[in-house]
Formats: structure tokens, C-alpha cells, sequence
């Protein structure tokens, strides 16, 4: 078996693996990467999209580095910027996923492993109700709701594009429609407000680039789900928009106290590091909760990296969509429109919690972005 065959298969488990086990996940893909490499993937043309994104990618790095190097935890900050390798599954994917039967391949052994974790999920939420715990949300196999939620946003999304837009050989009915029930109705029971506004978000794009007259389906069928589902997820899913709840205070109080800190460092940040330990030292009074980070991915980067991060994140991130709308205007592929859709999820649930931190979520945004990419190159 070639370098190139068994890159093909680790990418398989590693999408089979990713919203199962994060150990599981990060050796899948350690051993996909180094197959990569010896393939000499630098002698093949790259996708639309690849360059520029390797060039911005370049940048973060550098403005992660930056930070690092000028931050008063310069080896912790340094250990911490590693996680931008997992940006490397974007190029992998974009390389080696180009023919529609291999994409659709990883596709179902994602979905298959979003099943999976879900009917775990399920299972421990209906005994932990059946335990009297009406207000317990569900969690997965993951260590907290907010991750499941963003986790399942993204499955739930991606499914619905791979739904409304496969035709012929990449369609799988009733695989794919399976799926987008099991995924919605697991992410309802989360009861994570932002994950909500992220699937909305997401899914009123999708449906409004396949049929506009479709898109009030989208708030109803959330509607409907709403009444008929858990007390909690009726409650949480009413306090969005509510200034008096605690978590959503919480949040206003935390992102002030970002301010605080941005200013005493607004270049390069105060590095890496957990910040349980800054957000306790600019706390303010009306502070709800304790944090080890600021719930919004670009608050965190502005104050761990400073403008030079942010900039570079935002090119970063401005890039990623224009590339993914492209893929999709140019070519209608299922594919295309699923990282299309993660994406404006990702941006959406981004604003309520460091996603971009969260390894098991990221990473599903960079396995869309590169199944996008790699179907602008047909």
C-alpha cells in the first residue's frame, strides 16, 4: 500500500473518529500527516484557495509566535500555539479529497461516527432524566454541553447541505436524512443557546441557496422541535436575547473586563496561557461566573494575541469563507455547500464560546473547509 492509499484510510478513520474520541482523532491524523508528507504533496497543483489560505495560515502562526515570544510565559505560550497544527487538515483533505467518491466516502464515515456518539448521547441523557435530572443537558462523549452543542451544530449543518444538494452517486437518502433528524434532535437536548443560533444561522443559508421560498420552514421546524422537546431547551432557547440571565450577564461582564485587558496590551497580548488567571485579575463586580477563558473566539485571540493576532485571524477566517462561497457558486457540490454552512455556523457559536480553542470543533470546521476546497478543483 502507497503513501497516498494510506492517507486516504487514515482520513476515513480520522473522520470516523472525530466526534467520538479527540485521542483516537489526534493519532489518526499524526500518522495522515506524516503518509502525507511522504507522498511529496508539494509536486501536486494545489485546489483553488490552497495557497492563499497556506499564506494566511503562515501568518497566524507568526503572529502566534510573535505573541508568545513577548508574552511574560514565553515556553507555555510556545506549547499552546501548537494547536494551529491541526489547520494542516485542511490541506491534506483539500490534496487528497478531489474525486466526489472519496469525498462522499469520508462524509458517511463522519456521519456514521456522529451516530454513533449521538445514541451515546441519548442514551445518557434519557437516564440521567429518568434520574430526576429534568435540567441536565446532553453532553455525548464530550467532556461539557457547550462542546457537544457546537459539535452537533456543525454535524447537524453539514448534514442538511449534504441533504439539499447531493444528487446521483453522493446521495445516500436515507443515511443523510437519518442523520439530520438524529443530529437536530441531539443538539436540541444540549440546551446551548449559541449552538442554536449557529445551527440558524447555518441552516437559513443553506436553504435559502437551494429554494428561498423554503427558509420560514427553518425557524418553524426549530419552533416545532422547541414545543415539543424539553422543558430546558424551551427556557434556555427564551432567555437568548435576555439581559438578566445569569450566563448571558456573565458573558457582557467577562467581555468588558477582555476590554481591561486589551488595552494594558494591545499589540501582541498577554500570550497563550490559560486565562483563569487574567480574567480573575480584571474581574469585575458584576461578574456571574469564573472563566478560564473569554466564550468568544474573537475576544480571545484579541487579548491572548493582541491586534497582530486578530488581524491575522480575521484575514485568516475572511479568506476561508471567500474560497468556500466560491467552491460552492462554482460548482453546487454538496460538499462545498457543508463548509460553506460549518463556516457561518462557526462564526455564528464562535461569538459565545472559544471554539476555535476547542480541538474537536475546530477540527470539524477545517475537514469542511478542505472537503470545500477540494471540490472547487473538479
Amino acid at each position: 500500500m502507497n503513501a497516498l492509499a494510506v492517507t486516504d484510510f487514515l482520513l476515513v478513520v480520522f473522520a470516523f473518529a472525530l466526534p467520538l474520541s479527540i485521542a483516537a482523532t489526534e493519532i489518526a491524523l499524526g500518522l495522515a500527516v506524516v503518509a502525507w508528507l511522504l507522498s511529496r504533496p508539494w509536486t501536486r497543483q494545489a485546489a483553488p484557495g490552497v495557497r492563499p489560505l497556506a499564506w494566511a495560515t503562515l501568518a497566524l502562526a507568526v503572529a502566534w509566535i510573535l505573541s508568545s515570544l513577548t508574552s511574560g510565559v514565553v515556553l507555555v505560550s510556545l506549547w499552546k500555539a501548537r494547536k494551529l497544527y491541526s489547520i494542516v487538515i485542511v490541506f491534506i483533505v483539500a490534496d487528497r479529497l478531489r474525486e466526489p467518491g472519496k469525498a462522499r466516502r469520508l462524509v458517511t464515515a463522519m456521519f456514521v461516527g456522529g451516530l454513533v456518539t449521538s445514541v451515546i448521547g441519548i442514551v445518557k441523557y434519557v437516564i440521567q432524566h429518568a434520574a430526576g435530572g429534568f435540567d441536565v443537558p446532553l453532553t455525548g462523549v464530550f467532556s461539557n454541553a457547550m462542546t457537544s452543542g457546537n459539535v452537533l451544530t456543525a454535524l447537524t449543518v453539514a448534514a442538511l447541505a449534504v441533504t439539499l444538494f447531493a444528487s446521483g452517486d453522493l446521495k445516500k437518502p436515507w443515511l443523510d436524512r437519518a442523520s439530520l433528524v438524529v443530529f437536530f434532535g441531539s443538539l436540541a437536548a444540549t440546551f446551548r443557546r449559541g449552538s442554536y443560533l449557529g445551527w440558524l444561522a447555518g441552516s437559513l443559508m443553506l436553504v435559502g441557496l437551494r429554494r428561498a421560498r423554503w427558509m420560514p420552514l427553518v425557524p418553524l421546524a426549530a419552533a416545532l422541535v422547541l414545543v415539543l422537546g424539553p422543558h430546558e431547551a424551551v427556557r434556555r432557547a427564551g432567555t437568548i436575547a435576555t439581559h438578566s440571565d445569569m450566563t448571558a450577564a456573565g458573558r457582557i461582564s467577562l467581555w468588558k473586563s477582555c476590554w481591561a485587558a486589551f488595552q494594558a496590551r494591545p499589540l501582541t497580548g498577554w500570550g497563550l496561557e490559560d486565562a483563569t488567571a487574567l480574567i480573575e485579575h480584571y474581574r469585575r463586580s458584576d461578574a456571574t461566573f469564573h472563566a478560564g477563558h473569554f466564550h468568544n473566539n474573537w475576544v480571545q485571540i484579541g487579548v491572548t494575541t493582541g491586534a497582530v493576532g486578530l488581524l491575522a485571524y480575521g484575514a485568516w477566517m475572511a479568506l476561508a469563507g471567500w474560497f468556500l462561497f466560491r467552491a460552492f457558486r462554482n460548482t453546487r457540490s454538496p460538499f462545498a455547500a457543508a463548509g460553506w454552512g460549518v463556516w457561518v455556523a462557526f462564526q455564528v457559536f464562535g461569538l459565545f464560546d472559544w471554539a476555535f480553542g476547542d480541538a474537536e470543533v475546530a477540527n470539524q470546521l477545517f475537514l469542511w473547509i478542505g472537503l470545500a476546497l477540494a471540490s472547487g478543483a473538479r
